[in-house]
């Protein structure tokens, strides 16, 4: 999960862990806050996703 525009939110009153909660029982790779017009946030959150899905990807070709 992707939040984006994070500059709009006071990000000391978010619920991190209702957002976890959120994220592990949709079975999401994360939560990641970006602000697009800055890149903050941006590829940091690409790094991390293609990492865990290469996790995910290498973990289920050795299984065949």
């Amino acid at each position: 999960m992707v939040a984006y525009k994070v500059d709009l939110i006071d990000e000391d009153n978010l619920d991190k862990t209702k957002i976890q909660s959120f994220v592990k029982e949709r079975d999401f790779l994360g939560y990641y806050l970006t602000l697009a017009k800055t890149g903050q946030g941006v590829h940091d959150a690409f790094n991390a996703i293609i990492d865990k899905l290469y996790s995910k990807y290498k973990a289920l070709s050795s299984e065949l």
